[in-house]
């Protein structure tokens, strides 16, 4: 999706009450109540009002035909400051809103609007001046009037009408121009990146053993365990013990994350990781608790850590991105750090995940037990 071709155009229509017509000019002729109200009963009359475009003496926008006006700002943005029907002097508008609200690519932005008035059930017009344009709507960018266009095409039943009438109805059409600006551009582009805007293809909780998954529990001890009194991923093991679950996934996944408590494990180079089986290699994520830290294992050798500190739960992530695997870190499952990345073969493919405690090279061998 290419946000710096986005724009937005809002019309807003009013018909002439007569037939008289005005050219268009930037130089636009300023408002006033009292002159551009209709006198007289409009429907049985025959009224010379001009729909047209104004301005007012502080420089905002007043689009009207003499029956009602609609008033906008348009700094910092635009925004519907009044909303006036002229013969019985009432005000309508107590809220100042966005224009529109429209969704792109699964993304919902505002249309205009300013944001900041504290009570809603009534406006100041003292109040205008202080309020805001939210940073990720629609920007103002231009506005032309023009003669009414017909928006279908109207097929004329002269036996229902007492005379022939013009089609489209002669008035006035106002259109606003939108953009999205850098910003709101270098938001999505972040936003589009993140998880939540992902398909998710794959999600365990382990409130139960699913059938997917394939158990590797070290045999150096009958209290080795993935599955402790009933809680699925609650290891018992001994400390140089290995004790995994692996499983195969969907071929298209692009990013995988775990969560994981370390509970009272205290392992090094056994410690609790998230592991790969590639097609060349079998790189691990794991959790040297007892010296604080996260490290990065490509499958030949540690290639990056990260100091988490004497936590007592983390998140792993992989992302293969632009022909490589980025292997992170989190202690908020929000920000990642980029522990170390591996670059990828052609054909290179996630074969298996493994969640737990795995050998130095990510597999399922025990070490020498601890005296």
């Amino acid at each position: 999706m290419n946000y710096f071709k986005k724009q937005l155009y809002i019309l807003c229509l009013l018909g002439l009450l007569g037939q008289a017509k005005q050219s268009y000019s930037q130089q636009l002729p300023l408002f006033s109540k009292e002159s551009n109200s209709l006198s007289g009963d409009w429907l049985i009359g025959t009224p010379q009002a001009k729909a047209g475009l104004f301005k007012t003496k502080e420089g905002h926008l007043v689009f009207s035909n003499g029956l009602v006006s609609r008033t906008f700002t348009t700094l910092p943005n635009v925004a519907s400051i009044g909303l006036d029907e002229l013969t019985g002097n009432t005000a309508f508008l107590r809220s100042i809103r966005p224009e529109a609200s429209v969704t792109i690519d699964g993304f919902t932005f505002d249309v205009g609007g300013l944001e900041g008035q504290k009570v809603h059930n009534y406006l100041l017009k003292e109040c205008i001046p202080s309020l805001k344009a939210n940073p990720m709507a629609f920007k103002f960018h231009d506005y032309k009037i023009e003669d009414t266009k017909p928006r279908f095409g109207w097929k004329k039943r002269p036996n229902w009408m007492p005379k022939d009438m013009p089609w489209p109805v002669p008035g006035k059409e106002l259109t606003f121009t939108y953009t999205l600006d850098q910003q709101v551009i270098d938001a999505l582009a972040a936003k589009n990146k993140s998880d939540q805007n992902r398909a998710l293809l794959l999600e365990d909780k382990f409130q139960h053993l699913d059938s997917g998954w394939k158990l590797m529990v070290s045999k150096s001890h009958e209290r080795n365990s993935f599955v402790n009194e009933g809680k699925v991923g609650e290891i018992m093991a001994l400390e140089n013990a290995a004790v995994f679950a692996e499983r195969t996934v969907p071929q298209e996944v692009k990013v995988l994350v775990a969560k994981m408590n370390k509970g009272t494990d205290q392992s090094n180079d056994w410690g609790l990781g998230f592991g790969l089986s590639l097609t060349n290699s079998n790189p691990r994520l794991y959790w040297r608790a007892s010296e604080g830290k996260v490290v990065f294992f490509d499958g030949k050798r540690d290639n990056g850590t990260f100091e988490v500190g004497k936590v007592d739960q983390l998140w792993f992530r992989y992302e293969i991105a632009d022909k490589e695997l980025l292997a992170q870190a989190s202690l908020d499952g929000q920000q990642w750090r980029t522990v170390g990345h591996l670059p990828l073969k052609s054909g290179d493919k996630i074969q298996l995940v493994r969640v737990g405690k795995m050998d130095p090279n990510g597999g399922n061998k025990d070490g020498k037990a601890s005296t």
